[in-house]
C-alpha cells in the first residue's frame, strides 16, 4: 500500500509474525499493549504489523490475527 504525504510517497510494508496463544490473548484484551521484536525485517514507523496466533504444540496457525500500525 502506498501513502502519499507532503514529503513524497511512502510504501507501507506488511510484516506477518508468529505470536504464541498466551501472548496473543493478552494483546487482544489489552492487558499487553506492546510487542518487542528484533528488527530483523527493517521495521519502519507506519508499517503494518500482523500478529498471527501460532500454536507450537500443533505446529499450526489458529486463524486468529491482530493488526497494528508500527
Amino acid at each position: 500500500m502506498k501513502v502519499y504525504t507532503s514529503s513524497g510517497v511512502y510504501e507501507i510494508k506488511e510484516h506477518r509474525v508468529k505470536i504464541l496463544p498466551s501472548y496473543f490473548e493478552a494483546q487482544v484484551n489489552n492487558s499487553k499493549n506492546f510487542e518487542i521484536r528484533k528488527n530483523d525485517r527493517n521495521y519502519q514507523v507506519g508499517d503494518l504489523l500482523l500478529l498471527e496466533e501460532y500454536n507450537p504444540t500443533t505446529s499450526n496457525y489458529t486463524g486468529q490475527d491482530e493488526r497494528f500500525i508500527a
